[in-house]
């Protein structure tokens, strides 16, 4: 839609904008119902009189690039992360966890996290705190309770693939 807005006054009004060539990063919505990020490239060409024939459009296929750019921004997030926990030894557990559960959520785009700890055979997860940042206030409740994985599939299939799953 945001694109449309960018590309549909070019076609429309090609004098107003001057276009001689302009180049714009647009995601494209693919008959699979994927998405692919292109660097669309329009060139005007124009009759001797400066009148408008056509136009000729390049599409490359930028959505690796896009990927990688994204992935190094994580990447980063998380070192950043990272440092900061490091240099908290002298804050408290609770500042500790606030801090945690925050980086945790914004780095997975989420609303809600918990800090839990897995036993060593990977059957037990004691949940510590939990943080809920769709509540105004950012609300940290401490509740100590343990799951047993088997009984949860979506925390099991976690711990198992070693991977996040966003839980809707």
């Amino acid at each position: 839609e945001n694109d449309r807005k960018i590309l549909l006054p070019v076609f429309e009004e090609p004098e107003k904008h001057a276009l001689q060539q302009k180049a714009y990063e647009v995601l494209f919505s693919r008959n699979d119902g994927g998405e692919m990020w292109g660097l669309t490239r329009l060139s005007a060409v124009y009759d001797t009189r400066q009148k408008l024939l056509f136009f000729i459009v390049m599409i490359n296929d930028i959505t690796d690039q896009k990927l990688a750019i994204e992935e190094v921004r994580l990447n980063e997030a998380r070192l950043m992360a990272l440092n900061r926990l490091n240099n908290m030894s002298e804050k408290s557990v609770e500042e500790i966890s606030r801090f945690a559960l925050t980086e945790l959520i914004q780095l997975t785009n989420s609303t809600t996290g918990y800090l839990g700890f897995l036993t060593q055979n990977d059957k037990v997860v004691s949940i510590q705190a939990w943080m809920d940042l769709s509540r105004t206030g950012h609300t940290v409740e401490q509740m100590p309770e343990r799951w047993i994985v088997a009984n949860h599939p979506e925390l099991n299939r976690a711990i198992t693939t070693r991977k996040a799953v966003n839980i809707d």
